[in-house]
């Protein structure tokens, strides 16, 4: 693979698109059109550039926590709880293992058995496979910025539902993907797979 510190044609990066949105079938639900508009409308206090750009200006420190768990409902009630009790200026969605490393199907396998047990089963949040209608209904229900963490060797199709579903910022990269969390991919894919992202 040649890895160069060059912008991708456009041509390139939407034949890449159309692959990675084929991954798994939530990918069918990002539409950049729609997504870019949601973020336009959304309400400023949940748009983390804009609280990053007042951290800035203002010379102080946010607090935001690194959490995540599996359905829907209780990713919800933890996030509703760290803004209201824990009084974080930024809430996470901290992508679970399986997802990070694109095993999609055992993710979803996991998630069905955290709903039938109503026990957590993942250890984080598998936005990939709760897609865009699914993870907006948490976005939604907050009042803050939610960013989605996870550092990973290939975020792509995490990227595009995160982003599409409301998260407005994330946490990680290439290389800390790479010294820490896999032996298998060399660091040029690696560095494509951010290229992509960024």
């Amino acid at each position: 693979m040649n890895t160069a510190n060059k912008r991708w044609t456009n041509d390139y990066f939407f034949d890449q698109r159309k692959k990675v949105l084929a991954i798994w079938p939530t990918g069918k639900e990002v539409d950049l059109d729609e997504a870019v508009a949601y973020h336009k409308k959304m309400p400023k206090t949940r748009n983390a550039a804009l609280k990053d750009w007042e951290a800035k200006e203002k010379g102080i420190i946010y607090l935001w926590p690194s959490l995540g768990t599996d359905t829907l409902a209780a990713h919800k009630v933890l996030l509703l709880y760290m803004q209201k009790e824990g009084e974080v200026d930024f809430l996470t969605a901290y992508i679970d293992s399986l997802t990070r490393n694109c095993r999609f199907k055992a993710a979803e396998e996991e998630l069905n058995k955290a709903k039938e047990t109503g026990k957590a089963t993942l250890n984080g949040f598998p936005i990939v496979i709760h897609g865009v209608k699914g993870c907006r209904q948490v976005v939604e229900a907050m009042d803050l910025p939610v960013i989605f963490l996870g550092p990973t060797p290939d975020a792509r199709l995490t990227h595009e539902i995160a982003l599409a579903c409301g998260h407005s910022g994330y946490s990680g990269g290439p290389l800390i993907s790479f010294w820490n969390y896999t032996k298998d991919i060399p660091v040029e894919q690696i560095i494509h797979n951010y290229q992509y992202a960024n």
